[in-house]
């Protein structure tokens, strides 16, 4: 489904998506979104955040309250990219938040990620009703022991489960039921067994091995009770076998893990730059808040570089938009490679723009760090023939460094990188400063 107020947008993903054998339907509102749900179903909502009437964060919290425990994946396309704004998406309900121009490459990985995801869901949804269907369906086998442990009655159902014949089990010790053959081996370890385990459990349900006629062992659910009488009292066991349902809690386990699985999946995402696989603008403007406290606190040094591929928009004009693409993607990995600490972090910031997080670096570590990046990239040789810079595609890079104190901000340091990277722009570009 699309949800898209701009008729050029909707037709363009729906040309998009139906290439890619996708049945697309499409609305203009919020409002026949979510009445369209109330009665029919989706595989994958592509949710403007700028609609007409109610936004597309309210349709969201709409369609949500309305699912009774369906899930659609909801992805935004917005041109907005406020940090405010997609924390209010992702609050509301939806699952992603894409950027205008819309990045078709960066659109279908994300729908064949969600895709899965959702797949994913189903599977344990599946495997939920069937476990709900083998509990409700479940009989319960009722058994009666004198004192001595001597059976007196079985019911049908436990005949079923154990496979005996009601006579054939009848004045027999409660030992031919047990899974443990060596603990009621003695004579009279029944009776001990009942007297000095048993009553202190009465009425507890637990579980324990049971063996059938045929000799195969199987877990059963028991809660035993006693009922005095003359002759010294009647036990009664009531239990059910619960082998089926043993075996789907262990799928029902594997569920859960893959479904955490599914849930960090998401939670990277969500944090995953589509197009080059980097960190996205919103790890980036998190782990900043986060680094900058962690460096007010402790008093050391805090460095961040930003840089810009240099003349990228003639890169665009005169190769294509695919080639743009090719292009990021290996800038974006020759940064990812030039991370040498598990604290230092790159992300996309935008664009043609990438950035680097450098706790506890000094400006001197910094700009050594920014000229490698710079040649690093270089050494890519990419032709870029719109360059007058140099033949090939190149980096401009600014550094700033701050100590922060309780009362700075992050927007400080971002500010002094901007200005840095405007310099080094204005000096030529395929430089630092």
């Amino acid at each position: 489904m699309i949800v898209e107020d701009s008729r050029s947008i909707r037709m363009l993903l729906t040309q998009t998506l139906e290439a890619d054998n996708h049945l697309v339907i499409s609305f203009s509102t919020g409002k026949e979104a979510v009445e369209y749900l109330k009665e029919n179903e989706v595989d994958f909502i592509l949710m403007d955040v700028e609609l007409p009437g109610i936004d597309g964060f309210e349709t969201t919290r709409q369609i949500r309250a309305n699912e009774n425990g369906n899930w659609h994946p909801i992805v935004y396309l917005s041109g907005r990219t406020e940090e405010t704004l997609i924390k209010k998406g992702i609050d509301a309900g939806g699952d992603a938040y894409l950027t205008k121009p819309i990045q078709f490459i960066e659109l279908k990985a994300k729908i064949k990620g969600l895709e899965r995801i959702a797949e994913m869901r189903r599977e344990i949804l599946r495997a939920n009703e069937t476990l709900s269907a083998v509990l409700s369906t479940s009989t319960e086998g009722i058994y009666m022991l004198d004192s001595n442990g001597t059976i007196l009655s079985l019911n049908q159902s436990a005949c079923k489960i154990f496979g005996f014949d009601e006579n054939e089990a009848i004045g027999k010790n409660a030992s031919i039921m047990s899974g443990d053959t060596q603990k009621y081996a003695k004579p009279g370890s029944v009776k001990q067994h009942l007297t000095q385990v048993i009553q202190k459990q009465l009425g507890v349900l637990r579980e324990v091995e049971f063996r059938r006629k045929s000799g195969e062992r199987f877990t059963g659910e028991i809660s035993i009770n006693f009922v005095p009488d003359n002759s010294g009292g009647v036990y009664i066991g009531i239990f059910r076998d619960i082998t089926k349902r043993k075996a789907y809690e262990q799928e029902l386990e594997q569920s859960r893990i893959a479904l955490q699985a599914v849930n960090e999946t998401l939670t990277a995402l969500s944090y995953q730059d589509g197009l080059t696989g980097i960190y996205n603008r919103r790890h980036f403007d998190e782990s900043l808040v986060k680094e900058h406290k962690l460096a007010s606190r402790e008093q050391t040094e805090i460095s961040i570089i930003l840089c810009d591929i240099d003349h990228f928009k003639g890169f665009n004009d005169t190769y294509g938009h695919q080639e743009g693409d090719n292009c990021l993607q290996k800038v974006a990995k020759a940064l990812n490679n030039s991370i040498k600490r598990p604290t230092d972090l790159v992300a996309r910031y935008g664009g043609e723009e990438f950035v680097f997080v450098l706790p506890k670096t000094g400006a001197e570590n910094a700009v050594i760090i920014a000229e490698k990046i710079r040649a690093a990239v270089l050494s890519l040789e990419i032709p870029n023939r719109a360059s007058q810079t140099n033949q090939y595609v190149t980096l401009s890079l600014g550094v700033a460094t701050i100590r922060p104190d309780h009362g700075s901000k992050p927007d400080k340091l971002l500010q002094l990188a901007d200005k840095a990277l405007y310099a080094a722009k204005g000096a030529g570009r395929n430089n630092v400063q």
